[in-house]
């Protein structure tokens, strides 16, 4: 009987507890609801610019500069911040100009959208008609001002190798280029098997030849004036191939341990070393 009485007691809180849960969960869950939702339009308030600061930097041609410059601010009226996407704003910025290298976004306190635009830093002017950026990309020379070409190393390239984007490795073999080199020679690349190097100062028209691996072979670069000098006083190459305006004379390191002087057709080949 006791027990019996028990067992209905609980099952009548249970009832009770059952029936205030279906009541109350309604209430709550709408609660929480506005909790979250008055805490999202919080924190969207919070970070929502209203104002943005903006800088372009590596980007030298003023008229481009100009055109970025006026992009940033149709993309940034107080209503586009209320939506801004950063990824979708990087996108269209890069698509419309080839010199924009990357876009640095932050959010500042208060409210403020701060833009970065970086653009592509020049590395080598080719054919002195292109210029190779820091991405591999080749770009038309005029996109640039002398100004920050000036100094840059200078190439002549095969047509093969002026594709959109630069290859790898060749990319990287430029990169390996001393500056004295640079500084000594004009350098045209033809293939991996015949680079030739013309030295801005000779007492000839001359041409070095070598390949990918010779080219870095400084031994026998230091060693080419005691050879030519050896080939000057046995008279292998004349005073008629000196005076020559033609460049039809070259030492071609590409042999092992041998540089091979051609010149008006006839092989002769220089000192071993």
């Amino acid at each position: 009987m006791m027990r019996n009485l028990m067992i209905k007691k609980g099952l009548r809180r249970m009832i009770i507890g059952m029936t205030l849960l279906c009541v109350c969960l309604p209430s709550l869950f709408f609660l929480v609801k506005r909790a979250l939702n008055s805490s999202r339009q919080q924190v969207d308030a919070f970070f929502t610019p209203k104002q943005v600061v903006y800088e372009i930097c590596l980007i030298d041609n003023e008229e481009i500069k100009q055109q970025i410059d006026a992009h940033i601010k149709s993309k940034t009226t107080a209503k586009s911040l209320l939506a801004f996407d950063p990824q979708l704003f990087y996108k269209e910025l890069k698509q419309k100009f080839l010199l924009v290298k990357t876009v640095e976004v932050k959010y500042l306190v208060p409210h403020t959208l701060s833009l970065k635009v970086i653009g592509v830093t020049p590395k080598f002017v080719v054919n002195d008609t292109y210029v190779i950026g820091d991405k591999k990309r080749i770009f038309a020379k005029e996109l640039f001002t002398d100004g920050c070409l000036d100094n840059l190393p200078r190439l002549t390239l095969d047509k093969r190798w002026l594709t959109k984007k630069l290859d790898q490795g060749l990319y990287d073999f430029l990169n390996k280029i001393p500056a004295a080199t640079w500084q000594q020679y004009d350098i045209t690349f033809y293939e991996w098997t015949n680079i030739h190097l013309a030295p801005h100062k000779s007492v000839c028209k001359c041409r070095i030849v070598v390949d990918e691996k010779s080219f870095f072979e400084q031994r026998k670069f230091d060693l080419l004036g005691v050879v030519f000098k050896d080939l000057c006083e046995r008279g292998t190459i004349t005073k008629k191939v000196l005076d020559s305006q033609k460049t039809q004379l070259a030492f071609d390191f590409r042999i092992k341990n041998e540089i091979i002087v051609k010149y008006y057709g006839a092989l002769r080949r220089g000192r071993g070393i």
